[in-house]
């Protein structure tokens, strides 16, 4: 099952990669988990109005993917400019209190 959706998401990256695959990183966050960071990076740069989410369903520009089981944040971005955005931004959100 595991594999199958690994497959999937290859095929589905494979069949973007135009757009989604020129740009990427992968985030290591220390202080908060990838789940969260995830999703406080879609939330912020929503809110600065750009077009961003966790699937490749949503139609978003950029892709912000938690990979829990690894602590570890995989980010596609179609531009250099916009993936250094969110990189910015989860230093930001990626701080002890």
């Amino acid at each position: 099952m595991v594999l199958a959706r690994r497959r999937l998401l290859r095929v589905r990256l494979g069949r973007r990669r135009a757009s989604y695959g020129k740009h990427s990183t992968r985030l290591e966050p220390a202080f908060v988990g990838a789940a969260e960071l995830a999703q406080r990076l879609i939330e912020v740069l929503s809110m600065q109005g750009y077009s961003i989410g966790s699937s490749l369903g949503t139609g978003a520009g950029t892709i912000v993917l938690p990979v829990t089981s690894a602590n570890m944040v995989l980010v596609f971005a179609p531009d250099p400019v916009m993936l250094q955005q969110v990189v910015e931004w989860a230093k930001t959100i990626d701080r002890p209190n």
